[in-house]
């Protein structure tokens, strides 16, 4: 049998970014007159800031859950430290220190994970809006 042999090529693009309304003005702005240029520019912004009005809203109601987030982090991290400072004194066995912990660590860690995402939120909303 013959050898065969078989050449792939693998090509990757990346993907086109979509333009944004400022980048689109932009490139119209010399072919506009400045009345249709305000007008346009002004009606995105508008429609832009209800949507941040509408975001910052939704984050407010926010606000509850993430303290509650944080709340639960403390209780479970003073709960570690007295099952850890009760294994180091010996009141209880390195398997029931483990039983104990471990639920508690993978919990904290989702928590901590919530708690970044929420506060990757509350950072993107606080910043400017960094119009034209």
């Amino acid at each position: 049998m013959a050898d065969m042999q078989l050449k792939m090529k693998i090509v990757r693009e990346t993907p086109k970014k979509q333009k944004t309304m400022d980048e689109i003005l932009e490139v119209q702005k010399g072919k506009l007159t400045e009345e249709i240029y305000s007008e346009f520019r002004q009606k995105y912004l508008g429609m832009l800031d209800e949507k941040f009005k509408t975001l910052r809203s939704v984050t407010i109601g926010l606000e509850p859950y993430l303290e509650q987030i944080q709340e639960e982090i403390k209780k479970i991290n003073v709960e570690i430290e007295r099952v850890t400072v009760a294994y180091n004194l010996g009141e209880i066995s390195e398997e029931e220190y483990i039983k104990i912990c471990s639920p508690l660590q993978s919990r904290l860690a989702a928590l901590k994970s919530k708690l970044r995402e929420l506060e990757e939120i509350f950072e993107f909303l606080r910043k400017p809006i960094g119009i034209i």
